[in-house]
């Protein structure tokens, strides 16, 4: 599992704002210093509304909206300085500002410094700091952190391994509806990793990640059907499960697939 930043920008998300304002109206507040209108005009700019793109226009209104305490914009002034958009690329002023935003309490802000400490990105490498960070974010319910957090203590990464708390967080995740916590939650449940072994609730947790398009967990539940493991053996179930998985390129579900189909013919012969 590889740990990622979570950027989300105002405006990058595949639809474009609709603005009651002219830019000419908004240059005009934003120079006032209106934070609001400093934020519309750099995500205007961003966007490239009415043919305006202009990133190094846009990244100037966000750092000033960013000096005023706007966490929004603290938080896009981190990512562009983090991959170079509109400025130079700089990870220690990234660092200052995501810092910024999870000091204000925003959870995306402190799981994004929880990863800057664990990759040593802008800062000197501290796993410490990482989970303290991490652990915040999860405690407000940030699903990426609870995932981040169950997979540090499970693989041991920089800290005692720990599947009890691998477990607990990953429960919280699961308990979310996180397909990513579920499936790693039915996956300790079948080895009995800091929780007892329970056929039944691995397939149970693995069963919800399937059902929202999670591959991993779709070829398990395959399995589980197809051996009859946590549930009763259905090998039209498990035919479903394993053709859902091998359609994303899922190989171990292709292989068991043309086993299945091998044995049980007229299953995979069906509509």
């Amino acid at each position: 599992m590889k740990i990622l930043m979570a950027f989300v920008y105002l405006v990058v998300l595949g639809f474009t704002t609709a603005y009651a304002e002219t830019r000419e109206e908004l240059l005009r507040d934003a120079e006032t210093g209106q934070v609001p209108a400093q934020v519309k005009l750099a995500r205007m700019y961003l966007e490239g509304v009415d043919g305006a793109e202009n990133k190094e226009e846009a990244f100037r209104w966000f750092l000033k909206a960013a000096r005023s305490g706007d966490t929004g914009a603290q938080q896009t002034v981190s990512n562009m300085y983090f991959i170079g958009e509109g400025v130079e690329k700089d990870d220690k002023k990234a660092f200052f500002w995501i810092k910024k935003t999870a000091d204000a309490g925003i959870a995306e802000g402190q799981y994004n410094l929880a990863v800057m400490y664990a990759n040593g990105v802008g800062v000197d490498k501290s796993v410490d700091s990482a989970v303290t960070w991490y652990i915040k974010a999860a405690n407000q319910e940030y699903l990426p952190a609870q995932n981040a957090l169950a997979w540090t203590y499970s693989q041991g990464l920089g800290v005692p391994q720990d599947n009890v708390k691998a477990a607990h967080w990953y429960l919280r995740s699961a308990e979310n509806n996180d397909p990513e916590g579920q499936y790693h939650m039915g996956r300790l449940l079948a080895k009995g990793e800091g929780v007892p072994h329970d056929a039944e609730k691995a397939f149970f947790w693995w069963q919800k990640a399937a059902e929202q398009g999670f591959v991993l967990a779709q070829s398990r539940v395959g399995f589980c059907y197809e051996k009859g493991w946590g549930t009763n053996r259905d090998v039209t179930a498990a035919y479903f499960w394993w053709k859902k998985a091998a359609a994303t390129g899922n190989l171990t579900a292709r292989k068991n697939l043309e086993i299945l189909c091998r044995t049980n013919g007229d299953v995979c012969d069906s509509p």
